[in-house]
């Protein structure tokens, strides 16, 4: 089931055992997933490689939030131009400023 319709944005619906399971390993392995980013967040912080005034945990569920079909999409359509924009705005934000990259 995960294969074949992405664990990015998989909703599912039913109270099978079956579905009930799968249900309870994505949400484990999500919190898995956040809690590794939310340290790497951390060491970034502490090597001074991103500021400090920021909430780690906030930004790994953005992170795991950013992988959706809809810029999965985009990246197969567009290539790394489009990875790079996307990573660029996660990075420099909507700011006008121009930021040296």
């Amino acid at each position: 089931i995960l294969s074949s319709i992405g664990s990015g944005m998989m909703i599912l619906y039913g109270k099978s055992d079956s579905v009930q399971i799968i249900r309870s390993n994505a949400g484990m392995f999500h919190m898995k997933l956040l809690d590794i980013i939310e340290k790497a967040v951390f060491k970034a912080v502490d090597n001074g490689e991103i500021r400090e005034n920021i909430n780690p945990r906030n930004i790994a569920k953005i992170i795991t939030f950013l992988p959706s079909p809809i810029l999965c999409e985009e990246i197969k359509n567009n290539g790394d131009a489009a990875l790079d924009d996307i990573i660029s705005i996660l990075i420099y934000g909507l700011a006008k400023q121009i930021f040296d990259k």
